[in-house]
């Protein structure tokens, strides 16, 4: 382990030149310039714009009302740049020094935290913030670039060797900061700008009761008084609703009666301007997609395996409540409510009430109707608690990450001092360069497509095609230009033995991963009602963005430990159930739903523990498939290749979940394990591979995480 190297040398030699004292710069050699100055600053300035397009990327827009189909979709997509920075990063190398794409792109994740910021009140939030989140996730990629690249010129064999766990260990506090502190600020400054919670229950009742039924002429109509002083500050405000409870008679209506009353009080919400306006036009506009492929497959899977219950031929019976709002929100601001079944039987549906609705000044005075139904199949009578509860959810936010931005630009400002200027840290590019990035840029645009064509081809038939290398290097290296210097470092990748069983395991190892990750963060703060374990979002941070997050840390240490004590060969299988196995935590928490945090945090950190323990094995695979010539660039490549494993599963889990629910999207995830099973099946390792030899140690290549303990970076990218 790199904690075990010797300390740094107690005396450095001192050079000046052109008046700028060089602490630790011997002639010709790095630039050692007091690494502890900035070593751990710049892992944790890697970590922290990943961590913000990966994770809080996902529970901002959860908690914006987002459906799990559009967030694991777009935030799938985010994935894209770390996909194919191993095809842009050779520029990096030959334009300017590692030192100025640094700070370049620190301020560019600066800007692009606080542009994200900045347009979560926005009425077109959802494409302003992708905007600003596609800006962050490129600059981020590309900053990883430059840092591991910087990290390599401005320190020696010695101190790369030191340093190496310092690095590391910045990086998983920067994880924990985000992922932990982050949301515990953005749920403490929601219930801070709440109004209260206001309960409701829902009693279902014989039909002998004499409740009447709801009809169309029973929704509420007319302005409301305002009881609030004018300019009344956004606390001083009160929600109200019109029954504190309503009782609902158990008897069957006809579905065309139902659906009157349920359209004339959508239309009534929808006039009034309560639901946001992109998820309107989504509802009124379906895209081509949609009406044609995802809508008619969806029926036809929510048809053979969803959760609902079995169709009847008569509707269940419907009761309304109206919520109210004392006077206009302050100038500029909304009250967001969130109306959820709280506690009970979930034959009690809210039926209508988009569970999210915002008051603004121009809707204040208008009553927002809320229609909750019985399961047409109840025969008995039982009660459900709804509540509905507020807060300024984009102004939390937002305050979150111009927090999140004000930190990053300091760190920027620090780096412009800190950082050093080792003289081997120079741009590459010489007479012969131009011709040459011309040459290459022109071999991307045909090996781009050319790869995206084959790549299913050829991980399918790693998995069930007999042991050969396959015709993929030779196409690739048919491509125009492909035997310029950097395309022949790509194509030579696909020249690999075995390359087809190699990118069919990169790819699929974490198949059942790439799905469930992205719908943890809503299964922990959906509402009962939808199956979720109604965590607040701050109590999202401790559980998963601070517990998991240690659990994923101690995983992926003890599995570069035992792997470098006993070899890949011994901790292959083992590592490969740790990874798939534990994520059976899900499935048991979307059956139990313990109401116990300690529970719940239990259930996560053993799933993350494994994914850490797990992942070491992927790791050390990707570096055994990177052995031999240009090493570096092929682990770059396989990196690629890991993030695209991730994207593509992701992108379909949101609406898999969507038409499965919870309960049965965690039996798919468990199942969607077996690829893992099937590619570790299929590679061939060394069984010594990854074991400490008794020898000195070597410095790997730029960017190459060592053999036995992989790059714990890694861990957290995808």
């Amino acid at each position: 382990m790199a904690d075990d190297a010797p300390p740094p040398d107690a005396e450095v030699a001192t050079t000046v030149t052109d008046g700028d004292v060089r602490v630790g710069e011997t002639p010709g050699g790095p630039d050692r310039k007091s690494p502890w100055r900035w070593v751990p600053t710049l892992y944790f300035a890697e970590a922290l714009p990943y961590m913000a397009v990966m994770s809080l990327a996902v529970i901002l827009y959860k908690r914006l009302g987002m459906s799990n189909t559009d967030i694991a979709l777009y935030t799938s997509w985010l994935y894209l740049p770390w996909v194919i920075k191993p095809f842009w990063s050779p520029l990096v190398d030959v334009l300017k020094t590692k030192r100025w794409w640094i700070l370049v792109t620190q301020t560019l994740i600066g800007g692009g935290l606080a542009g994200v910021a900045l347009t979560i009140p926005a009425d077109a939030f959802v494409q302003w913030t992708l905007i600003f989140f596609w800006l962050l996730a490129f600059s981020s990629a590309t900053h990883d670039i430059a840092a591991d690249g910087f990290y390599m010129l401005a320190l020696d064999e010695h101190d790369q060797a030191w340093y190496v766990g310092i690095r590391s260990t910045f990086y998983r506090i920067a994880i924990i900061a985000v992922s932990g502190a982050v949301p515990f600020l953005a749920g403490t400054l929601e219930s801070s700008t709440g109004l209260g919670t206001v309960p409701v229950e829902v009693r279902a009742v014989p039909t002998s009761s004499e409740a009447s039924l709801a009809t169309p002429a029973d929704l509420p109509s007319g302005a409301t008084d305002r009881t609030a002083a004018a300019g009344t500050e956004r606390g001083d405000l009160t929600l109200s609703a019109s029954v504190d409870a309503v009782d609902v008679p158990i008897v069957a209506r006809e579905p065309a009666e139902v659906a009157a009353l349920l359209d004339s009080a959508r239309a009534m919400n929808r006039a009034a301007g309560f639901y946001p306006e992109e998820a309107e036009a989504a509802a009124e506009d379906p895209s081509w997609w949609s009406r044609t492929v995802s809508g008619p497959l969806g029926d036809a899977l929510r048809t053979l395996f969803g959760d609902e219950r079995e169709v009847s031929a008569t509707a269940g019976n419907v009761g309304i409540v109206a919520f109210r709002l004392s006077g206009p929100p302050p100038p500029g601001e909304e009250v967001a409510v969130n109306f959820e079944l709280d506690d009970g039987d979930e034959a009690i549906k809210l039926a209508e009430g988009g569970n999210r609705f915002t008051f603004t000044e121009a809707n204040w005075d208008r009553p927002f109707t809320a229609v909750v139904q019985l399961d047409a199949n109840l025969d008995a009578p039982t009660a459900a608690t709804f509540q509905a509860t507020s807060g300024n959810i984009p102004l939390s936010w937002s305050i979150s990450f111009f927090v999140l931005a004000g930190v990053f630009l300091l760190l920027m400002g620090w780096h412009a001092f800190a950082l050093p200027r080792p003289p081997s840290d120079a741009p590459a590019l010489d007479g012969g360069s131009g011709a040459g990035i011309l040459q290459y840029l022109a071999f991307l645009v045909a090996f781009i497509p050319t790869l995206t064509v084959l790549l299913l081809p050829m991980a399918l038939a790693g998995i069930v095609a007999p042991r050969t290398t396959g015709p993929w290097g030779r196409i690739f290296h048919a491509l125009p230009f492909s035997g310029t210097p950097f395309a022949q470092t790509i194509v030579s990748f696909f020249q690999k033995p075995e390359i087809g069983i190699a990118v069919a395991f990169v790819l699929f190892y974490r198949f059942a991963e790439g799905q469930v990750v992205k719908l943890v963060a809503p299964f922990l703060v959906d509402a009962p009602g939808a199956g979720g374990l109604a965590l607040t979002t701050s109590e999202y941070g401790l559980v998963y963005g601070t517990i998991g997050a240690l659990a994923l840390t101690v995983g992926g240490i003890l599995g570069g430990i035992v792997a470098a004590r006993d070899g890949l060969g011994k901790w292959l299988w083992p590592m490969v159930i740790a990874i798939n196995v534990p994520n059976a935590m899900y499935l048991l928490l979307a059956i139990f739903r313990p109401e116990s945090l300690w529970l719940v945090s239990g259930a996560v950190a053993i799933e993350q523990f494994g994914y850490g323990f797990g992942f070491a094995a992927f790791l050390l695979v990707l570096i055994y498939i990177a052995e031999g010539e240009s090493k570096t660039a092929h682990y770059a490549i396989g990196t690629g290749l890991m993030a695209l494993g991730m994207m593509i599963p992701g992108m379909f889990s949101g609406w898999l979940e969507d038409i499965l629910g919870y309960q049965n999207f965690f039996w798919w995830v468990l199942i969607a394990t077996i690829p893992s099973f099937l590619v570790t099946a299929r590679i061939r390792i060394d069984p010594e591979f990854g074991k400490k030899k008794d020898e000195p140690a070597q410095t790997a290549e730029p960017d190459a995480p060592n053999a036995a303990t992989g790059d714990a970076d890694d861990a957290f990218h995808g």
